[in-house]
């Protein structure tokens, strides 16, 4: 028996859902519309593609382009992709930076957290030959493939949604970011936990 399930918000299925399903994005026709709306603007190509993440409104979208929290983002986005590519420094470290940079504003959290699921997501449509959203990214992207299998990838991103729905309790930021870094840097050095 094949099930399909459609959903607009991938972070509202439940993650032993999502742990049990193979994950297909699909973009749809008012997204590409969006990121060539952004492209004719005069956005970066990388820029435009991550501002469809924040939102679908070209005004806020341009908007955002002068928000300096925008840009540090994108860096802490980067500094994670090379973390899963070459794992030197604990993660820990960056998940600090983020704290610290947006301890008032877990918005820009949640957003580097999508950034990284559908990064990650792509890891498990490359290993299924499925199209990939981040074509820019593509060459990070089969460096991590080699790395993460798909269990190993959609592990991760049930700890990334898990994480991004507990942003909006009232808990210890710095203690949910530390724990989720080791989470993650136990998955990628599949180190069981006790």
């Amino acid at each position: 028996t094949i099930g399909i399930l459609l959903t607009e918000d991938q972070n509202q299925i439940i993650p032993t859902i999502l742990s049990r399903s193979q994950v297909v994005l699909y973009l749809e026709d008012e997204v590409t519309s969006f990121i060539n709306h952004l492209l004719d603007n005069q956005v970066d190509n990388q820029k435009a593609y991550y501002l469809s993440v924040l939102t679908k409104d070209i005004d806020t979208a341009l908007n955002i382009l002068d928000d300096p929290n925008f840009d540090l983002a994108i860096k802490l986005f980067n500094q994670i992709i090379s973390y899963f590519e070459n794992p030197k420094l604990p993660l820990s470290l960056i998940f600090t930076s983020m704290e610290q940079a947006f301890i008032n504003d877990k918005a820009w959290i949640s957003f580097i957290f999508e950034l990284t699921t559908l990064f990650l997501l792509d890891v498990v449509h490359i290993h299924m030959n499925q199209k990939i959203f981040f074509e820019f990214l593509k060459e990070n992207i089969m460096q991590v493939t080699t790395k993460f299998d798909v269990k190993k990838a959609t592990s991760i991103i049930n700890l990334i949604h898990e994480a991004i729905l507990n942003l909006r309790l009232p808990i210890n930021l710095s203690l949910r970011l530390q724990a989720l870094s080791i989470q993650i840097e136990r998955q990628i050095n599949n180190v069981k936990h006790s």
